[in-house]
């Protein structure tokens, strides 16, 4: 069965420093950052898409993450 994916809801990169993160991919891939929520998350839109950009020192409690929340973990 073949199927088209339309978007994806959400992403979110766990980083190490979310300004360079968001200029790297602002700059090589031409993306577009945004700044949201009243905590000023950053996130990166492309198309339909949106990668949220999760620092490490962000409080576990109030940013559940995956099972890892090392740099570059999804």
């Amino acid at each position: 069965m073949r199927f088209a994916i339309d978007r994806i809801d959400h992403v979110v990169l766990n980083v190490r420093d979310v300004d360079k993160t968001a200029a790297w991919y602002d700059g090589v891939l031409g993306v577009r950052r945004e700044v949201f929520g009243d905590d000023r998350r950053i996130a990166l839109l492309f198309g339909g898409q949106k990668i949220n950009l999760r620092p490490l020192t962000a409080d576990p409690e109030v940013w559940i993450t995956g099972a890892s929340a090392a740099p570059g973990a999804g």
